[in-house]
């Protein structure tokens, strides 16, 4: 058999051929698992994120009261377009829109809804069995409208709103006639709000509202908007809140009959064409009154403006234009009967 000689040369050859070799074969390899592994990673991902992703909640909480066993009660107003699920008590139940209650007494009630939706309107409207309700964990970015939303909710105590309500337009008749309403806390936003009309009408036993979140700057309408909270005493605005776009606030203040201030400045820029009733019965009101500088070029009556504020001690003209002004009944009868 014929020996073979390799000289170094040849040794090193094959050494590199061998390297190239398996460094191929490495790539080839490589090509085949990383899309492999990249798949396997890109799958593990979604399904922690199905596995860990926080549950959306879309829910209003609410608390009522029944006076009588097996007492048959509506919940809410009937909407075909609305679709939830109903906890009564920690019970799951099918959209329902009445329910009867085994036991008198307080009962927990939420609303789980399957969808966002655009209108609260008229949503517990004469529900004379609710007494609290908790908004904060609903979807409201798509709500335009939350009219007549309590209205005549007699025996409603506590209301909770920290929403976004980037579209909402229309809160008109929302608090209309909630006479027993003691609690009501509005974090949301009212930017686009034009309708504020007869929205806390007689919710007689409110004392104090913060309103320093409400941006006012396209208010149209704010008439009847505290008419008959009889005992209000404060009411907190934002000192940068603007309502150049404000036509009407006849009877805003009517018969507030505890309110002792009220800051004006947030009404002075408008487009205001009468200030008919605005702080008629205000028998509290001791402060001075500032309507200098108050927008009223377009302003054509004054009827009843100040009727019966017999306390009220001063109150500021300065630059105030009345020169359209044609009608003053009852402007300023029985504001110094007492002089």
């Amino acid at each position: 058999m014929d020996e073979i000689n390799f000289d170094d040369q040849d040794l090193d050859n094959l050494v590199i051929k061998d390297k190239e070799y398996y460094s191929k074969k490495r790539q080839k390899i490589a090509l085949i698992i990383i899309p492999i592994l990249l798949v396997l990673f890109i799958a593990a991902v979604i399904a922690l994120v199905f596995i860990f992703k926080p549950k959306v909640i879309n829910e209003i909480i609410c608390q009522y009261e029944t006076e009588n066993d097996n007492q048959y009660i509506n919940i809410i107003k009937y909407n075909e377009n609305v679709d939830f699920t109903l906890i009564i008590d920690d019970v799951k139940y099918n959209k329902e829109y009445s329910h009867v209650f085994e036991k008198k007494g307080e009962h927990k009630v939420i609303f789980q809804f399957k969808k966002n939706f655009g209108s609260l309107d008229y949503f517990f409207e004469g529900n004379q069995y609710l007494l609290n309700a908790d908004f904060s964990q609903l979807i409201t970015k798509n709500v335009k409208s939350m009219s007549n939303l309590f209205k005549d909710c007699i025996n409603l105590n506590n209301v909770t709103f920290d929403n976004e309500t980037p579209n909402l337009e229309n809160m008109s008749f929302m608090f209309y006639n909630c006479s027993s309403l003691e609690e009501v806390h509005l974090n949301i936003d009212t930017s686009k709000v034009k309708q504020m009309d007869y929205m806390f009408f007689n919710s007689s036993k409110l004392t104090y509202l913060d309103l320093s979140k409400f941006n006012l700057e396209n208010l149209v309408n704010s008439s009847h908007m505290f008419h008959g909270c009889t005992n209000l005493a404060e009411i907190k605005f934002n000192d940068n809140t603007k309502t150049i776009n404000l036509k009407d606030m006849n009877h805003i203040f009517d018969s507030c009959k505890s309110l002792k201030s009220i800051n004006t400045q947030i009404f002075k820029k408008n487009n205001l064409t009468n200030l008919n009733y605005v702080f008629k019965e205000c028998i509290s009101l001791n402060k001075l009154l500032d309507l200098s500088n108050f927008e009223s070029k377009e302003i054509t009556e004054l009827i009843g403006t100040f009727y019966n504020c017999y306390n009220l001690p001063t109150i500021t003209f300065d630059n105030f234009d009345t020169k359209k002004v044609i009608r003053t009944e009852l402007y300023l009868i029985i504001l110094f009967r007492y002089i």
